[in-house]
């Protein structure tokens, strides 16, 4: 089972909120929002990159080249009046729910641009620089612990 408050308690703290108040819109706008990725550690993205490249998971980032080993991104799924919207979903039907407008609003990227409908992230840095930053503050992505990487 999925615990959506260990995903939010494990994002990085300069984009906890802005996921916050994310979510907290779009389930204004009537839909019911399930989390279902958060922060990945580097080993985790090992793991599901080996997936990726054994053709079981649609789609993996390389280690240190995926927001969601900083804290950045969520990826997540919602219902509406019994429509569910997750992965399989065509991205037109996500355009329709007018999420990934709020999400560029917001100052969000939506995964859907690059085949990865339920993902949304915060692009403050690219990732090249966000590895290079996690290289230097924790010596190498082994030890690197992204969600508490500095910003600065």
């Amino acid at each position: 089972m999925i615990d959506e408050k260990k995903i939010m308690a494990s994002l990085h703290p300069e984009a906890k909120e802005r996921f916050l108040k994310f979510i907290n819109t779009v389930e204004k706008g009537g839909y019911t929002v399930f989390l279902t990725s958060g922060y990945r550690s580097f080993q985790k993205q090992k793991e599901l990159r080996d997936q990726f490249e054994a053709g079981k998971v649609p789609a993996a980032a390389r280690p240190g080249y995926s927001y969601h080993n900083y804290g950045l991104a969520i990826d997540l799924n919602l219902i509406r009046n019994g429509k569910r919207y997750g992965l399989r979903t065509p991205r037109e039907d996500w355009i329709k729910t007018g999420v990934p407008e709020v999400a560029k609003r917001m100052g969000l990227r939506w995964g859907g641009d690059f085949k990865d409908n339920v993902h949304f992230d915060y692009p403050i840095y690219t990732t090249a620089v966000l590895l290079e930053k996690a290289k230097k503050q924790f010596g190498s992505i082994e030890q690197a612990k992204g969600n508490e990487l500095n910003l600065a």
